[in-house]
């Protein structure tokens, strides 16, 4: 695709230090990335590019933090941002224009951002990790940091975008992860509801928050028997307690015929080795 007369193509940081502003290639040759200053910085860069076509999502800059983690952002953010570019992608009108994808410079949103191009590249186009990587890989400066755990703690294991990329690929490889197909209805309906808070990781492995009797200043009551008849649902037969008995009865989920594991440790902390 020509840019001619417009600027765009003297514009990249391909094999220069990364700059505010500095339009990145990814692996499709009409997707590239951008980092603005704040939002003054958009507006003159679409005023001084304007045959590009400049497009974000709050996706970035969404995730919230329980400790000192700082994504990665979840998978109804990834599948959105996903079916975001496609739509770009598949509009006639835009053609004919370069697809620049901005968010802001703070590094937690460079590579949150990184990681939704990346994945991006690497569903619909059937690459490897490495592949969809490589583009942003090569660029000097670039501020991409670790992801950090739930904790207040070092982190021990420096979680890279290409870490998730390879879980996301191989998620893909099991038939777990199919953009198309992704039941945003489902996610939506288990994820931060009144009564409960809980992901399916896995098809054999479910993530919740704790039920709670009564609630407090964070959330309502969340009773176990709501739990029970959701995980039922969802083929779950053991329960694993991970925080304090202080919210609910072990005994509830045993007396509703799940097998129940209490297996306590600190929170925000991570379990110990034995």
């Amino acid at each position: 695709m020509a840019h001619t007369n417009s600027g765009f193509e003297d514009h990249g940081a391909s094999g220069r230090q990364f700059k505010l502003g500095a339009i990145l290639p990814t692996r499709n040759p009409r997707l590239f990335f951008t980092a603005h200053r704040d939002d003054n910085h958009t507006t003159e860069e679409i005023d001084r590019f304007k045959v590009v076509f400049y497009f974000s999502s709050t996706a970035p800059e969404s995730y919230r933090s329980f400790c000192d983690d700082n994504g990665p952002i979840d998978v109804k953010a990834l599948m959105e941002t996903c079916s975001l570019i496609q739509s770009k992608l598949d509009n006639p009108k835009l053609a004919k224009r370069p697809l620049v994808y901005y968010t802001y410079g703070h590094p937690d949103c460079v590579t949150n951002a990184v990681l939704l191009l990346s994945a991006y590249t690497m569903l619909s186009s059937n690459c490897s990790p490495q592949e969809a990587f490589a583009p942003f890989e090569s660029v000097p400066g670039l501020p991409l940091v670790p992801f950090h755990d739930a904790t207040y703690s070092d982190c021990s294991f420096k979680l890279s975008v290409l870490d998730v990329l390879c879980g996301l690929y191989r998620a893909a490889s099991l038939g777990w992860l199919a953009p198309p197909h992704f039941n945003l209805e489902q996610w939506e309906a288990l994820h931060e509801q009144d009564t409960h808070d809980m992901n399916c990781v896995t098809p054999k492995f479910v993530a919740m928050a704790t039920p709670k009797d009564k609630g407090d200043e964070f959330t309502g009551e969340r009773r176990v028997e709501v739990h029970v008849a959701i995980l039922r649902h969802l083929g779950v037969t053991d329960v694993v307690r991970l925080n304090e008995q202080v919210y609910y009865r072990d005994a509830e989920f045993t007396e509703a015929g799940m097998r129940h594991h209490p297996l306590e440790f600190e929170d925000c902390t991570t379990p110990s080795g034995r």
